[in-house]
């Protein structure tokens, strides 16, 4: 069986997500708008591991990249 991870990158600014990319339409507009903390426990819920953050100026709840990646 060939598996293939998904994956999925919310841009968070002024602690709000405001670019959400990923495959699924769904769950794009379920995110956008949430608070970090919604959004990141959103995407846990829905099977999204974390795997990497960019935080900007040291604070990646206001401004900041999150990585998360899924199996197919």
């Amino acid at each position: 069986m060939d598996e293939k991870w998904k994956y999925l990158v919310l841009e968070i600014c002024t602690g709000k997500v405001s670019k959400v990319q990923v495959l699924d339409e769904v769950l794009r507009r379920m995110l956008m708008g949430l608070s970090a903390f919604e959004a990141m426990t959103c995407a846990g819920a829905a099977g999204w591991s974390l795997v990497n953050v960019l935080p900007n100026d040291g604070h990646p709840e206001q401004y900041g990249m999150y990585y998360f990646k899924s199996l197919d």
